[in-house]
């Protein structure tokens, strides 16, 4: 059949070509198709599994952030979110969890990384877990986060997920500093230190009574003080009557032998009194000035420390009433399950889609080749060349 002119081509005159050069369209597209199936079966199966969580931060309600401020890549957030979503996805879109993550599961191992350079491989990893596995998506009205991992292993999927929901709670529960965390961490720490100090007091105390049978230095003093008081007294009238009896008696009077007697008892007993008492809880008069400033020095420390507690514990309560209202919780709304269908390929459609393109290629070059003038072509051809040409110099 001769070239037709083509300002008379009409619809008609295209089929009956393509009828009559089916094969040039048959045979392209068919092994179009067989490429297609066979690459198609190759290609590895992706599987992503997501959770959803929604953040009950006090301090957030009303604030709302641009997704576009969050520079997460491969993430999909559009719109308005909520300050505490912003924040909870910062945190997993962090390196340091960020690198959790790809030593929890081997990520390394995943991407199939050599280990030459760690540093470059690292950076893979990382640019891979950012930009290939992980997804979040957040609802700019309700704050809602949807976190979604793809991967080869559908287990690895629901198993990211669940770790990135675990740690984003514990998270929220045991590193996030809030004002009364920090308060109530200060006031803790105070107490302590407090406490550490009673008992070391304590301690002291303990000792240093046992060493000195100090119990209660005032009343101790007391007891000793009126004793040698009344040994005083008792000296004094002895003598008295020692004098007076002696005036009128013998010194070998056994009255003034008897009076001699119990004046000297009396003077043994002031001497024990004021060097070393005989009696174990009963201080001697010279012992209790350094006692009494020791003994004096560690219960004014005590009574002190008392209290400092007394005025610090009533705020450490409240710093914790505080740090359990501002305390940041997440809802697992839903779990990550194992997916039951694949995320891609979709086999069917891009066998479908290849085929449809094959065919419609190959119709276009059919009738280009036979209705285009053989001097349109020549030219094409120079044109074509010539841009080679001048893209190689």
């Amino acid at each position: 059949m001769e070239k037709m002119n083509t300002k008379s081509i009409s619809i008609l005159d295209m089929l009956i070509t393509l009828a009559e050069k089916k094969k040039y369209v048959i045979i392209p597209t068919l092994i179009v198709s067989i490429i297609s199936v066979i690459y198609i079966l190759l290609v590895p199966e992706y599987w992503i599994s997501v959770a959803t969580i929604k953040p009950n931060f006090a301090e957030s309600e009303g604030l709302n952030l641009s997704g576009s401020l969050l520079g997460l890549g491969s993430s999909l957030i559009g719109g308005g979110i909520t300050s505490s979503s912003a924040e909870l996805i910062t945190v997993m879109n962090s390196r340091r969890f960020s690198e959790m993550v790809i030593d929890e599961f081997n990520l390394h191992e995943y991407f199939e990384l050599k280990g030459v350079d760690k540093l470059k491989d690292d950076e893979k990893a990382l640019r891979g877990l950012r930009e290939q596995i992980m997804r979040y998506n957040v609802n700019p009205e309700t704050g809602v986060i949807t976190i979604g991992a793809e991967t080869k292993d559908r287990m690895l999927s629901r198993d990211i997920v669940n770790y990135y929901t675990n740690k984003i709670d514990d998270y929220n529960k045991n590193q996030r500093n809030t004002k009364g965390k920090a308060k109530r961490q200060f006031l803790e720490g105070r107490i302590n230190e407090i406490e550490s100090e009673m008992e070391q007091l304590n301690e002291k105390l303990k000792k240093f009574s046992a060493e000195t049978s100090v119990v209660s230095i005032k009343e101790q003093t007391t007891g000793v003080m009126q004793a040698y008081v009344d040994l005083i007294s008792t000296q004094t009238e002895l003598e008295i009557e020692y004098n007076s009896l002696k005036s009128i008696y013998d010194e070998d009077d056994i009255r003034l032998i008897i009076l001699k007697s119990k004046i000297d008892e009396v003077i043994q007993k002031k001497k024990a009194l004021e060097s070393n008492s005989s009696e174990r809880y009963l201080l001697s008069i010279d012992s209790i000035p350094s006692y009494a400033i020791e003994y004096d020095t560690i219960i004014a420390r005590m009574e002190l420390l008392k209290k400092l507690y007394q005025y610090v514990y009533p705020q450490y309560e409240a710093a914790r009433l505080e740090e359990l209202k501002d305390l940041p919780t997440i809802d697992i709304i839903d779990d990550a399950n194992s997916p039951g269908f694949r995320y891609k390929p979709r086999r069917a459609q891009f066998c479908i889609l290849m085929f449809f393109a094959s065919v419609l290629i190959s119709s276009f070059t059919v009738l280009v080749n036979y209705y285009v003038p053989d001097e349109k072509k020549k030219k094409f051809s120079e044109l074509k060349h010539a841009i080679i040409s001048k893209r190689k110099k």
